[in-house]
């Protein structure tokens, strides 16, 4: 905001209220830099900007030399009693401001004093231009006036205050009966009595700056709630179509499930068949190898016998061939004399 205030000469009002603009503190410090000699800006407002102690110093320097600003709202921006002197201080020598709302702040009860009592100055300073009198020049203010500075700088009051005008005329004609006034207890009472027209008038555009930022901020809580109405119906609605998405899903899944259950009753019967066929298939294996067993059994029992049977076979056979040798030589001994004897009987 700092570096483009220089191109900016038509504006007359900054509204940086509730930004946290004061959580960096290098652009507080450009934007004071800048409104140093910035003479067209009327009013500033800071509110809630979380600008800290030092940033008193910064605007009370900034006070010194600007020229221009009219009202000026730093309130609630922790500026602790050290902060709010230091801003006093820049309000000594600054006669433009008419309105400096420093509320929420800590300040003390004589510092707030001393700027109702400094805001006072100024605003008679105005009314005595307004009114064509040559104005009482309070102490820096002769050496202003010397260089030639108008009175036109210290400008009308703001916004909040107008409508005020027959206020404010009462008290420049009480303060101008004071000071041609011959007896000092009237001239005092007048004085007082100005003061405390002007401090109802402060007050006055104090509750009207409170009643219109209340009802803006009414405006704003009705249109937030109406937006969060609207959210909450659009949210209400979508939360009716996912329940209908989601009972179709559960119905669909619940469908799921049953079929999922009858295919799991299906598999448990066809599970029990199987059991009860490979129950009947073991035994009927068990049996089938109980006979494969006897059949082997036997079947080596029929072996053992062939086998005793070969070998008596085996035996007879050996015996035979033992007495056909035997024959066979008592043949070939005994054939000589069967001859002889068969000679003589086959001769006759």
């Amino acid at each position: 905001h700092g570096q483009a205030l220089p191109y900016c000469p038509k504006l007359r009002i900054l509204l940086l209220k509730s930004n946290n603009f004061g959580n960096h503190q290098c652009g507080i410090q450009e934007l004071c830099n800048a409104l140093k000699s910035n003479r067209t800006l009327e009013q500033l407002d800071l509110r809630s900007t979380h600008l800290g102690p030092a940033a008193g110093e910064l605007l009370g320097e900034m006070l010194k030399e600007n020229r221009g600003l009219k009202d000026v709202d730093v309130s609630w921006n922790e500026f602790g009693p050290d902060g709010c002197r230091r801003l006093l201080a820049g309000l000594d020598e600054n006669f433009s401001v008419v309105s400096l709302q420093v509320q929420g702040n800590c300040a003390t009860e004589e510092t707030l004093h001393l700027f109702s009592s400094q805001l006072r100055r100024n605003r008679q300073l105005f009314d005595d231009e307004a009114a064509g009198h040559a104005p009482r020049v309070p102490g820096s203010l002769a050496g202003m006036a010397s260089r030639g500075m108008a009175l036109e700088e210290f400008a009308p009051l703001r916004p909040a205050l107008r409508g005020l005008e027959g206020d404010v005329s009462v008290v420049a004609l009480l303060l101008r009966k004071a000071r041609t006034c011959c007896d000092p207890e009237e001239s005092l009472l007048l004085t007082e009595t100005a003061g405390c027209i002007d401090e109802m008038t402060i007050e006055l555009g104090k509750h009207r700056v409170a009643h219109v930022d209340a009802k803006a901020r009414a405006h704003t809580v009705v249109r937030e709630t109406t937006v969060l109405e609207d959210n909450h119906t659009q949210a209400v609605q979508d939360c009716k179509v996912l329940t209908e998405v989601h009972r179709r899903e559960r119905d669909k899944l619940a469908e799921e499930v049953a079929r999922a259950t009858d295919d799991i009753g299906d598999v448990e019967i066809f599970a029990g068949s199987m059991a009860h066929e490979r129950s009947a298939l073991d035994a009927a294996s068990r049996e089938l190898l109980r006979r494969m067993r006897a059949a082997l059994d036997e079947t080596r029992k029929l072996k053992r016998s062939l086998s005793i049977q070969v070998l008596e076979v085996d035996s007879s056979r050996r015996l035979l061939q033992e007495e056909n040798i035997r024959l066979h030589a008592q043949l070939s001994r005994c054939a000589p004399a069967v001859a002889a004897r068969c000679v003589p009987t086959l001769a006759a």
